[in-house]
């Protein structure tokens, strides 16, 4: 793509011809139709033929082409609404990080209202290979996801009772039920799953009942009270409830503790720096800074609005890994401090890093640049009655009844919001960006 780039002045007039003749055509040229398929693994031994997937390597000007009918394919159908509310894969303002705020509020609801709630991880085995290729969606090509979740837009209507949200071709369905429900549950859930099977068989794609995960949260007493066998039959299979599920990144436990999460976390992020650390004499200071956050931070601080309500425990775990790259950059010792590190490169710590995610996603929400369903989430006070206050402009504090409740995203971020300057609300985001991490890092350096 690059070359290509560099030759624009001189193919920019033959590839516009392409596309435009493309588009009048309906036709999408043969030669553009080649690819070299190469297996990609998924999981387990990549010996073994079932674990890989086969993807496809496109010519750069094909996926020109396909960028074009893509753009102008996603403008229509966001324009006319033709996508299902319940799927955020391909859609402007959508992401894992969004869908997951969305399930794991829900999940703190159903806790704080005493509830259990039951979490179906479905398995699509290899989504993309088992549909006929007559609807042409090879993996690796532009417009292939976007295929897809037009192809499966039906089935987030299928369930009666239980609610299915998707990623693209991840999907899981979700209820929540308090404890006395348990066996009317168990009956729902059964019945949505075989609604999902049904049309996944009459829609040619495959479900694979032994990778379909269960989890079920809720409170340690809550479920420590269930006395009920929570296994479920589904495809001639019994599925039992697990302990934790990996989720788009995420592991859930079932108290949403996030420990398992963060433990991994913290040990993939240490291997990664150990590595680096081994040939950090290779680079200047600039380089190392740049490839620790390529590497390390961004995995660091994936969805991480959706985990920084864990615990101060599993915080400290993941300064530990701050405090290892900063001994990189600096080529500092265990004992040394690193404040003085941190300062200079312009990085905030850990616990202030999460709290600027935090802060970004809610002024996303508060000027709709997330999904509705989560700009619906908050209300101005303004909004709930007609008087006029000082506080009008403040935002809603919505009631929960335990600290569990108090855990999600919906109430964390409302204080977070009121307590933050209202000039510093107004500014456009990447402003907004720029002076809440000076903010942060001038109140930081100054205690």
């Amino acid at each position: 793509m690059s070359v290509l780039k560099d030759c624009l002045p001189v193919v920019l007039d033959p590839i516009t011809n392409i596309v435009n003749c493309s588009f009048a055509t309906s036709t999408f040229p043969d030669d553009m139709k080649l690819a070299e398929v190469i297996p990609f693994l998924k999981d387990g031994d990549h010996e073994i033929a079932s674990n890989n997937r086969p993807l496809s390597l496109l010519n750069t000007v094909s996926k020109i082409c396909e960028r074009a009918v893509l753009n102008q394919l996603n403008s229509y159908l966001t324009r006319n609404k033709r996508l299902s509310v319940q799927q955020s894969g391909n859609k402007k303002q959508h992401s894992t990080e969004t869908l997951n705020l969305l399930i794991t509020d829900h999940l703190l609801d159903a806790m704080d209202n005493k509830k259990l709630s039951a979490v179906i991880l479905i398995d699509l085995s290899k989504a993309f290979d088992t549909l006929p290729i007559t609807h042409g969606v090879p993996q690796g090509a532009i417009l292939s996801p976007l295929l897809f979740c037009i192809y499966t837009n039906d089935l987030l209507t299928v369930t009666q009772s239980c609610d299915l949200n998707s990623f693209v071709d991840d999907s899981k369905i979700s209820l929540s039920f308090s404890v006395k429900e348990v066996s009317d549950a168990k009956h729902k859930l059964e019945t949505d799953l075989r609604l999902v099977a049904e049309w996944c068989c009459k829609n040619s794609l495959l479900i694979n009942p032994e990778k379909t995960k269960f989890l079920l949260v809720g409170t340690r007493q809550l479920l420590n009270s269930l006395s009920d066998d929570m296994s479920l039959n589904f495809l001639n299979k019994t599925i039992v409830p697990v302990t934790s599920i990996s989720d788009l990144g995420i592991i859930l436990d079932r108290n949403l503790t996030y420990n398992e999460h963060i433990t991994q976390l913290s040990s993939e992020c240490m291997a990664k720096l150990c590595q680096i650390n081994r040939v950090k004499h290779c680079f200047d200071q600039k380089t190392l800074i740049y490839i620790i956050c390529a590497v390390v931070m961004g995995k660091l601080y994936y969805c991480s609005t959706v985990w920084s309500n864990t615990s101060s425990l599993n915080i400290k775990k993941l300064q530990a890994v701050q405090n290892f790259a900063c001994r990189i950059l600096g080529n500092g010792k265990k004992i040394d401090h690193i404040t003085p590190i941190l300062k200079d490169i312009g990085w905030l710590p850990v616990k202030e890093h999460l709290l600027f995610k935090d802060l970004v996603m809610i002024y996303k929400c508060i000027n709709s640049l997330t999904p509705t369903y989560l700009c619906d989430l908050f209300l101005k006070r303004k909004e709930l009655n007609n008087r006029a206050t000082r506080n009008n402009e403040a935002l809603h504090i919505p009631l929960f009844s335990t600290t569990t409740g108090q855990r999600s995203f919906r109430y964390r971020a409302v204080g977070l919001w009121n307590s933050l300057d209202n000039e510093l609300k107004k500014l456009p985001l990447a402003t907004f960006k720029i002076k809440l991490k000076e903010f942060l890092l001038s109140r930081y350096f100054e205690t």
